[in-house]
């Protein structure tokens, strides 16, 4: 048996989580929401480095041994400064193999600022596609609205304002933050064309466990299961810990 570590620095990742549980029912998961840190997007990778590995060791410390990060912002962090405690699964590469059996030639990128200034998406992009165009807009503000669960006609007009330009110019759509997937419907709104993100990824998982599953964050645990509650339709019991 063991149990696996998903971090993310809040309710974003809980879609993913939602997606393996259901095709894993017996496996153990811990889900750590930092959402005292929230957003991740907005931080220096020196700032990153210090709350990542703090949390990998955090998560060590619960009994996880191996760790998922449902968060496309650590995921674009240098690996070499990353602990080497525990196994590491990355989530950006199996977002983009999505592409693969795409018919597509333009591509929008939308990520935290951090993601889009590390460059990662358009590399594995071309990595995988040569042929294609790839546009990166970073949306610094999607995040918040996501956890603050901001109505969604304020969120779709701050969209279409930042993204209008793309309009009829894209054949694909990536989401390159798991916050964007809450709010996807939007996205499919503005654009008409296929949307991609880290819900559809294939991750392989071998070992059984009893199926538990727990949630923690570093904020309120009150508000963070009425998020989930409200945003997911998923009734949780979360903790608070603090770091």
């Amino acid at each position: 048996m063991s149990k696996i570590g998903v971090l993310d620095s809040g309710i974003g990742g809980m879609i993913l989580l939602e997606h393996l549980k259901e095709r894993y029912p017996m496996q153990d998961f811990l889900f750590f929401a930092d959402q005292i840190h929230s957003p991740y997007g907005s931080k220096s990778e020196d700032e990153l480095i210090e709350i990542v590995n703090r949390n990998i060791a955090w998560l060590k410390m619960q009994g996880a041994e191996s760790i998922l990060f449902a968060c496309n912002t650590i995921c674009a962090l240098n690996p070499s400064r990353i602990s080497k405690d525990l196994p590491i699964q990355r989530i950006i590469e199996p977002t983009c193999r999505q592409l693969l059996d795409q018919d597509v030639h333009s591509i929008l990128v939308c990520a935290t600022p951090f993601t889009v200034k590390k460059g990662i998406y358009p590399e594995i992009i071309h990595r995988l596609l040569k042929e294609v165009e790839v546009e990166s807009v970073a949306l610094p503000y999607l995040c918040r609205d996501v956890e603050e669960m901001t109505d969604d006609r304020l969120v779709f007009e701050k969209l279409k304002n930042d993204l209008g330009q793309y309009v009829g110019k894209m054949d694909a759509v990536i989401l390159g933050c798991t916050h964007y997937p809450a709010v996807s419907h939007l996205f499919k709104q503005l654009f008409d064309v296929p949307v991609f993100d880290s819900n559809g990824i294939e991750l392989v998982y071998s070992s059984l466990g009893t199926g538990n599953v727990q949630y923690v964050t570093t904020d309120s645990a009150e508000i963070f299961d009425k998020q989930c509650s409200k945003l997911f339709k998923t009734d949780i019991h979360s903790s608070k810990v603090e770091l």
